[in-house]
């Protein structure tokens, strides 16, 4: 365990605790915390709660606050960081959402036995009409989910993916 000893909330010494106490025995949990009372014995911590979006840890000299010693101090992110950081998570959002909505187009696909979107749209060429007018069918809503797709990922707030698939238009699969 890492320590701190502190004299008149002074930290005069840093390090492990069998360090610090090269003639003590310790159990193997430690000393118990009456005993690191006694002796001013204070845990060392690398961490403090912090807003990871706004707020970095800063490493620093060892310090006392409350009944703890600290060799991190909370900052605040430079304003460009924080930029990035919103932009990767606004990409890693855009792409949820399009693997959701991708998603969408493939499993409606299956319903009519195509592997995917991609496949049922392969067949608008096709020789046999129910092919070919399912393919059509396919293309045109994709089209029209894209773009809706397209209009929603504009917003400054993006929505929850249940939320834009609920939002998006239907396929309607043509009488054969």
């Amino acid at each position: 365990m890492y320590s701190a000893l502190v004299k008149d909330n002074l930290i005069t010494h840093t390090g492990y605790i069998h360090e610090l106490f090269p003639n003590v025995l310790f159990p193997a949990t430690g000393p118990d915390d009456s005993w690191k009372k006694e002796n001013g014995v204070y845990t060392v911590s690398v961490f403090k709660p912090h807003d990871r979006d706004t707020e970095q840890l800063v490493s620093c000299d060892p310090y006392l606050e409350g009944d703890m010693v600290y060799t991190v101090k909370v900052e605040a992110l430079p304003e460009a960081r924080i930029a990035e950081l919103n932009a990767q998570k606004r990409e890693e959002a855009l792409r949820g959402l399009s693997q959701a909505v991708q998603g969408r187009l493939d499993s409606k696909a299956k319903e009519k036995g195509y592997d995917n979107l991609l496949s049922a749209s392969s067949y608008a060429y096709s020789d046999n009409p129910v092919f070919q007018a399912e393919a059509q069918a396919c293309i045109t809503w994709r089209d029209q989910v894209w773009t809706a797709c397209f209009e929603a990922f504009k917003a400054e707030t993006l929505p929850a993916v249940d939320a834009l698939l609920e939002s998006l238009p239907t396929l309607e699969w043509p009488d054969n």
